[in-house]
């Protein structure tokens, strides 16, 4: 290492050092995640990059950032695995899942500096378009990013069958599209993408260690996918669900957030419940019990709920229902949006319905992928399960499977309706309901206190 470079990195050092106490003074929110996050300044990066575990920055490049730009650069990579980044786009195209989750990161922070005392300054050419993403969830942005990608060019056409002349012409004439191979050459790449993987040009200018030409950066702060065993990743995954549950906690007690940013979050909260392993397992239990009495479960196996690559298909109309009586403690009530919303982001529904119903039917929406989920409790009044039975029947509903959240005290309908009916029960055990399934959530208690 050149002395140029030693004194240039010692300074760098020296100015990460200081941003990262000014996050923790200035924006308190963010202090549990700058905490168990070591910074690395490493030149073979084109700007920065996080893996969960540590940050790295390129010196060359934070040298270009004024102090406030290096602050907002570091909230910008914490908030990559604070958000889920690295679990939600594991399999995802690198480059472009890149981008959608720099517009949700920066769309997020822009929307919390207009409110906030103390405004963050997000480094220049980051991906920022509240007008057309407002704060939209990275997978909806993605699908849209997706939609926007060229198609590959079509094959050039066969030539006419007896045609003697139609072998000879390939690859004659000016070469385009000649040579098999030819278009696949690295310089070729769609968006700068290479043979030797995403976001990686040839011709590079050198500044990479050995030599080596520097990645093609997508935007001033990426992250990338960390590496381990299952079980480690798992564990990562657990801990940053842990920053950010304390890190929303702590903020609202302080009041030094602002409402939309901490709700906003507290939508990226995992569920205590997997919705599509529940109603999967739900679907292979009609699979193995066909003799079951049930009406529901028949009217399920009828429904073919239990087609193998369920999450491959559209699978129908789903209701969900939340118990929003008196009876139901407030803090059960908010995580059961929880678990709607995971159904909202996991399950490829035809119609998505999320009815609030204590005595009567008090509210309900309809939800598209990755929508966001209202999380206002409407009800607060007595307990009566037909209201929402009599709904679905009313407006012709036809649901491959009514989800009813409750704690199960309450007025049952006389019959058993004509729907699927999944209870997810909060207080009283499956013999208390007279029909339908159940699940004991005595789990989603645990997870809310």
């Amino acid at each position: 290492m050149s002395a140029d470079n030693t004194a240039l990195d010692e300074l760098q050092l020296t100015r990460l050092k200081s941003a990262t106490n000014t996050v923790m003074k200035d924006h308190p929110f963010f202090a549990p995640a700058m905490a168990g996050m070591p910074l690395i300044l490493d030149r073979t990066i084109p700007t920065a990059c996080t893996d969960g575990r540590v940050i790295r920055f390129n010196p060359d490049f934070t040298a270009t950032l004024n102090d406030y730009e290096l602050v907002g650069l570091l909230i910008h990579e914490v908030c990559h695995p604070l958000f889920g980044h690295l679990v939600r786009f594991a399999s995802a195209d690198r480059r472009m899942s890149n981008r959608a989750c720099d517009y949700e990161i920066n769309n997020l922070l822009t929307e919390y500096s207009n409110t906030a005392s103390r405004p963050i300054v997000l480094p220049k050419d980051g991906c920022v378009d509240l007008e057309r993403f407002k704060t939209k969830a990275a997978e909806a942005i993605y699908k849209i990013l997706q939609a926007e990608e060229l198609p590959p060019p079509p094959p050039p056409p066969k030539p006419p069958e007896g045609d003697e002349g139609g072998g000879e012409s390939e690859g004659d004439g000016d070469g385009k599209g000649g040579e098999e191979g030819e278009g696949t050459k690295p310089d070729d790449s769609k968006d700068g993408e290479s043979k030797d993987g995403p976001g990686t040009k040839p011709d590079k200018p050198e500044g990479g260690s050995g030599g080596q030409p520097l990645p093609e950066p997508v935007s001033p702060g990426e992250f990338e996918i960390p590496k381990g065993t299952p079980e480690e990743i798992a564990e990562q995954e657990d801990k940053w669900r842990e920053i950010l549950s304390t890190s929303i906690h702590a903020s609202k007690l302080r009041g030094d957030a602002p409402g939309g940013f901490l709700e906003k979050l507290q939508q990226l909260q995992k569920s205590p419940l997997n919705m599509k392993d529940i109603l999967q397992k739900y679907a292979d239990e009609f699979c193995m019990d066909e003799g079951s009495t049930k009406p529901d479960k028949r009217f399920l196996a009828n429904h073919d709920l239990c087609v193998a690559g369920m999450e491959d298909e559209r699978i129908g109309s789903l209701v969900f229902v939340n118990d929003t009586s008196g009876s139901m403690p407030a803090r059960v009530a908010e995580v059961c949006c929880s678990v709607i919303q995971n159904a909202v982001n996991t399950l490829n529904a035809d119609r998505l319905i999320h009815m609030d119903v204590d005595c009567r039917v008090a509210k309900v929406r309809e939800y598209a992928p990755y929508q966001p989920v209202d999380t206002e409790i409407h009800g607060r009044g007595g307990t009566d399960f037909r209201p929402a039975f009599d709904w679905v029947e009313d407006n012709r509903v036809d649901p491959r499977v009514l989800v009813y959240m409750t704690d199960g005290w309450g007025a049952f309908p006389e019959s058993p309706p004509n729907v699927p009916v999944l209870w997810l029960t909060w207080g009283k055990g499956a013999a208390e309901y007279p029909f339908g399934d159940v699940v004991d959530l005595e789990q989603l208690d645990l997870a809310t206190t």
